[in-house]
Formats: C-alpha cells, structure tokens, sequence
C-alpha cells in the first residue's frame, strides 16, 4: 500500500516555479501546460489542484493585494465540449493579465482529428499571442497525439502521470521543459541546486471548486452525448427535401420553451461581461442552451393569440 508523500524540504513548489516565470517584470513569458495519462490517473483533478495553488502564487508574487480567485475560478475551467476552449478564450479572460486556463478534456474540443478546422485555427493563432498578456493555459487529455499538432509543438510543459494514491489524496507524476526539435521533441527536468527535480507530488483541489467542477462535467457530459445523438441522426436518417439538408426540427432552438424563456437574460446579462459558468448558475441553465440563446441571430418571441401561425 503506498505511503503517503512529503516534499523535499527546501524545494519550492512547481507551482512557485511556474509564477515566477509568467509574473517576471522583465520579460513577456506564458505557459502552455499539458496534463497527459491514462483514463482514471488523475490528470483532471491535479490540473485543478495545480491551477487553484499556481493562482495563490501568482497573487502573492504580483503584490497587490488580489484574491487568487481573479486568476482562477469555475468560470477558468471548459469540460467535455466541442466549441469550449475558443469561446473560454474568447471571452475577454485572456486579458486579464496571469489568467490561468484549464481545457479538461482537450481531445473533445482541440482534436488532431480537426486539423485545419476554423477552431483548431484560432485556437493555435491565440495560443501564440497568450504571451502577452502573460497567462497560463493548461489542458489535459490521455495523450498528446490526441491534440492537434501544431499545438503540441507550442506547448512548453508537461506533467506525464505516474500513479495515484486515492487513500491519503495525492498524484505522483513527471514534469518535463519541452524544447522542439526539426523531427523530435526534447524533454528536460527542471533543476534545483544543480539537481534534476525527476517527480512531483500534489493533492487534491479545494471541496468548492471540485463539486462545481463535477457538476459542470456532467451536464457538459450529457449535453454533449444528446447533441451527438442528433447529429448522427441527421446524417443517417435525413429527410431531405430540395435542398438535401436535415430538416429544420434538428435545429430549430430558436422555439424551444427554454431559449424562449431566457433568451433576453442570458444576453442582457452577457451584455454586461458576466461570465458564462456565472449566467449557469444564477438563471439554473445549462451552458448549452445558454450557447444556444447566444447563437441564435433573431430574438424569438412567443406566439399570441391571434398570431397567423399559432
């Protein structure tokens, strides 16, 4: 049975490590950070604990009296969605200088299935200007074949999990400086004192940040299974007319009760910056229809009557 761990007495933390990179007065430094290992190694749950430490050094390092949760909250985190990481990095977080990031499950949302598609595009073009604002993006997935390969060629870091030690609540893994060659990647140790620094320990996220992130998970889960399912529907049962494409009831959000509802809301509230994961939570939505109220161009309203159609 595995023993619970302890630190090197006198070794900073990776966290501090990394903090001290992106909060460097002197120089306009980022960190593309990959979490990778099997299903089940606990690269979900490290990257929350690593992203949640990172932000209380970020906050002491800056000196200016900030919460660490302006750095990094739920609303930092996209889970299991196609379009999640371009619209969390769209969003404006990015502009807050030292933002970090989290894209859990990156294989869902910067696939190297999509190469070349206009998320994949936009998503490598912003992962080259993060520098200046100096922010921290980190995304996990089981391996980095799985992510599009112009981005795995940016990324700077990677914490490659080992095993996992569920009675006492911590992660083992290795953390690797990533340099890119013509034809091979390089992977370095960080060094302390002159000593490679070859593993690394971390424990769990904070009880708050976990539950709201599990919840967002299963919704985004389950959202992503139902569209999926309408999808493949269209394609292999189409009822084409004139124009060959699936029939408008696939896809006509615009008169579902829940958009029609809420539609004014969640874009008068997006209206004033408030963010995605907030709007959620006080509207209790998911974020898929809250997408949805968002892409639609025309405001719907609800039939009357006396209404031609109704």
């Amino acid at each position: 049975m595995a023993n619970k761990v302890t630190a090197y007495p006198g070794a900073p933390t990776l966290t501090w490590m990394i903090a001290k990179r992106v909060c460097n007065p002197y120089e306009d430094a980022d960190a593309f950070i990959s979490f990778v290992g099997r299903k089940g190694s606990s690269k979900s749950t490290s990257s929350i604990a690593f992203a949640e430490g990172l932000a209380v050094d970020i906050a002491h390092l800056r000196k200016k009296n900030e919460p660490p949760e302006k750095f990094f909250n739920i609303d930092h985190i996209k889970s299991v969605t196609e379009s999640g990481a371009i619209e969390l990095l769209t969003s404006g977080i990015l502009k807050n200088e030292n933002s970090i990031i989290l894209l859990d499950d990156t294989g869902t949302q910067w696939s190297a299935r999509s190469f070349q598609t206009l998320i994949n595009k936009y998503l490598n073009a912003i992962l080259q200007i993060a520098r200046v604002y100096r922010c921290v993006i980190i995304c996990n997935f089981i391996a980095s074949k799985h992510i599009d390969i112009q981005a795995r060629g940016m990324t700077d870091f990677r914490a490659e999990m080992q095993y996992k030690n569920v009675k006492d609540g911590q992660a083992i893994f290795k953390f690797f400086f990533l340099e890119q060659g013509e034809d091979k990647e390089y992977k370095k140790y960080l060094t302390w004192k002159g000593k490679r620094l070859k593993w690394w320990v971390i424990e769990r996220p904070s009880e708050e940040i976990y539950a709201k992130y599990k919840q967002m998970r299963q919704e985004n889960t389950d959202e992503y299974i139902l569209e999926a399912g309408v999808k493949i529907q269209a394609k292999l049962n189409p009822k084409k007319g004139e124009s060959g494409r699936p029939p408008k009831e696939l896809k006509d959000y615009a008169s579902m009760p829940i958009v029609l509802e809420n539609i004014n809301k969640v874009r008068e509230l997006r209206g004033q910056g408030v963010q995605i994961g907030t709007i959620s939570r006080d509207l209790g939505i998911s974020r898929y229809w809250i997408d949805k109220c968002l892409s639609i161009k025309d405001i719907p309203r609800e039939p009357v009557v006396g209404d031609d159609d109704f």
